[in-house]
């Protein structure tokens, strides 16, 4: 499908050829199962190419305006009086979470960094399962699966009825302990993210792995919390019991503005 939208906007094939080179020949097989994924849910909706690019710059503009605003305001749109609500349904939503995975090299990375997960024969929890892109790269990855989201799409419930759905918030519900949790994109969303990194702590078997990403500076109209200073949660995680194994920085690249933002993807071990 990306071939096609290529053809129909400038500004796609400009970004689909940054990350292109920034991919490389060997990440070529990632951009291919993350273009068929797209393909897959336009098709179970019957969207065509134009509304799927329609979709997708909905969700870019507000970003851009909410860019344009924390320039000058410094401010989130949550902490702005003056900035208006934005209503978002999932399809639209995910569509751009997975469109972004082919044309933003810091959402790339973050695939591709998930992609690269070993496979464990225990139990994996996702929290967020969004668009279901990290569902689709971590299926194979686990003998067993639970997911939870707020609002899973009826495509997810269709692609993925092998795995444990979960429509509501993750909490404390079970006694079950997961060899591996996953919270990407997620943390930013809450206005007290730390609690539930605490539960994660409860959940997750000693030397299991906690994948989770923080971002700082980015604005988006539904993040609730900004991650600036990295030691402040370096030590709140550690202090619920967890050592960083793996810390990557990843950068956003804007022209246009001057915004210093990046996502930050760590993995954490339980001791």
């Amino acid at each position: 499908m990306i071939n096609e939208l290529i053809q129909l906007d400038k500004a796609v094939a400009f970004q689909y050829g940054r990350v292109l080179s920034h991919a490389g020949r060997d990440c070529k097989n990632l951009l291919d199962v993350i273009d068929a994924y797209l393909t897959e849910y336009v098709d179970f909706y019957k969207l065509s190419l134009d509304e799927t690019l329609r979709r997708y710059f909905i969700f870019v503009n507000r970003y851009v305006g909410d860019l344009k605003a924390y320039e000058h305001t410094g401010l989130f749109p949550f902490q702005d009086k003056n900035s208006e609500v934005f209503n978002i349904e999932r399809i639209t939503y995910d569509i751009f979470l997975i469109l972004s995975g082919l044309l933003q090299k810091h959402r790339f990375q973050i695939m591709k960094n998930i992609s690269e997960t070993e496979k464990n024969s225990g139990n994996c929890l996702i929290v967020g399962a969004g668009s279901g892109l990290e569902m689709l790269l971590l299926r194979d990855k686990f003998t067993n699966i639970d997911a939870y989201d707020i609002c899973i799409s009826d495509f997810c419930k269709y692609k993925f009825s092998d795995l444990n759905l979960f429509e509501k918030k993750y909490d404390l519900g079970c006694e079950k302990k997961y060899d591996g949790i996953y919270a990407i994109e997620l943390l930013e969303h809450l206005e007290s993210p730390y609690g539930i990194l605490n539960m994660f702590g409860k959940s997750l078997k000693t030397n299991g792995r906690l994948i989770v990403t923080t971002t700082n500076n980015v604005p988006q109209f539904d993040h609730l919390f900004n991650f600036s200073n990295e030691t402040e949660f370096e030590t709140k995680v550690k202090n619920f019991g967890f050592d960083i194994l793996y810390k990557e920085i990843i950068k956003h690249n804007y022209f246009l503005y001057r915004v210093n933002a990046n996502n930050c993807f760590y993995v954490m071990s339980r001791n």
